[in-house]
């Protein structure tokens, strides 16, 4: 049995790094895996980039983005996440169907396979989802309410307020659902929430449906390390209690709710406000945060899971505020190392943190509950020591890549030994 996993990175952003660990898990599994991205990041010899090299898919690209980019100048839109329009590939469809793999596994696809691509692909399909555009329009991210397009379907009279220009996350549904009719997808969620998402979309109700988390190797790569020498090492405060957050882009969009952390810290008891400094690490500083009268200590980006997993070991506890969330990627690091994690109790956050047992999960979005949750991991150092580590034990028990790997194997093998059964009736 040989896999495919597509995937536009094999390390970039969380997407990225999620869909390469999944690729690892199932070689550790026994399986025959391979990725193909845009842009490789990694030495791994299995993942291979791809990328237009000839003339006129270069033309092809550049004339599609100018025009994309004229056609989003009349356009806005009151979400305030990523859009994309699903009208571009870069050629891979033939590639996939020509090629000797059995199952091909989606990841995030954006500018990589367009919605005609996708419905072209003639192998088994399993799709991961690592955000919501899948079943969407265009928005990558949507509020999960009753009376959400993504259930009922985008109509015209359900548009959102304050949207500008022609409605394309409608135009990019309607691709969607025509492009896909007759296709058959096999969906994977990371957590129970994006599953109950897709399972109450109009576009992948009927699907089949699997919850498979991240795995993470906690063996060798995500692991706790001396607090001294990580705190040493990044050039951090020894004595301080450090509270950290992160995130691929900023921490002050609005999705990672870097301004609910900033009225948490406002109440925090006045003993661990006197003592706590706050670490931040993601692409770009939030200069809210200078604002505030307690010290900041900013890393930048962190591309090197070494110095991430330094980062965990060196923080008391990391924040995750994040109004939705697929399924929690920094949280699932930062328990590996040994750090529990303060949360609202929402998306993947639910799955992965136990209350009380190796972190917190506060009522969402109660900025006030989630600095009880700071202050009840950090005024007790005995009850610390136990919380550090449960939080590990939860990761080792149920999120290594030997079990996530084999989940996967075993997905596979259903499809493919259903395929066989189909094609001899």
């Amino acid at each position: 049995m040989k896999v495919l996993h597509v995937s536009s990175s094999d390390s970039g952003g969380g997407a990225g790094r999620a869909a390469y660990r999944i690729h690892q898990a199932v070689k550790e599994a026994g399986g025959s895996s391979f990725m193909r991205v845009i842009k490789k990041e990694s030495i791994d010899q299995d993942v291979s980039d791809w990328f237009p090299k000839s003339f006129v898919k270069q033309l092809e690209s550049h004339f599609y983005r100018r025009w994309l980019f004229k056609l989003k100048d009349k356009w806005s839109s009151a979400i305030n996440e990523l859009h994309t329009f699903g009208s571009y590939g870069v050629g891979l469809v033939d590639e996939l169907n020509n090629s000797d793999a059995d199952i091909i596994h989606l990841h995030w696809v954006s500018d990589m396979l367009s919605i005609a691509d996708i419905g072209k692909i003639k192998k088994p399909i399993v799709w991961t989802m690592h955000d919501m555009w899948p079943f969407c329009g265009s928005e990558h991210y949507a509020l999960d309410e009753p009376e959400a397009r993504f259930k009922v379907g985008y109509s015209l009279s359900n548009r959102p307020k304050g949207e500008k220009g022609r409605d394309l996350s409608r135009v990019t549904w309607e691709a969607k659902r025509k492009a896909w009719a007759g296709q058959s997808f096999h969906i994977v969620s990371t957590s129970k929430w994006m599953d109950q998402c897709v399972h109450s979309s109009y576009l992948f109700g009927n699907s089949s449906r699997e919850v498979i988390p991240l795995p993470i190797d906690s063996q060798f790569r995500w692991k706790p390390q001396s607090k001294e020498i990580a705190r040493t090492a990044l050039n951090l405060p020894p004595n301080k209690k450090l509270v950290l957050m992160g995130a691929d882009g900023s921490v002050l969009h609005p999705r990672k709710g870097g301004d609910l952390l900033l009225e948490a810290i406002g109440n925090l008891n006045n003993t661990n406000l006197y003592d706590i400094e706050l670490v931040i690490f993601g692409k770009t500083f939030p200069m809210d945060f200078e604002l505030y009268s307690f010290p900041i200590h900013y890393l930048g980006p962190i591309k090197d899971d070494r110095l991430l997993a330094l980062a965990y070991s060196a923080a008391d506890v990391l924040v995750t505020p994040s109004r939705q969330e697929a399924f929690g990627l920094t949280a699932q690091e930062a328990l590996a190392c040994g750090t529990p994690v303060v949360a609202f109790d929402i998306g993947g956050l639910s799955d992965l943190l136990v209350h009380q047992e190796n972190g917190w999960l506060a009522t969402p979005f109660d900025p006030s509950d989630l600095a009880k949750g700071i202050d009840w991991i950090l005024e007790d150092s005995t009850r610390y020591i136990e919380l550090s580590k449960r939080a590990r034990m939860r990761i080792e028990e149920n999120y290594s890549p030997e079990i996530i790997g084999k989940k996967h194997f075993q997905l596979y093998e259903g499809i493919l030994g259903n395929r066989s059964i189909t094609d001899h009736l």
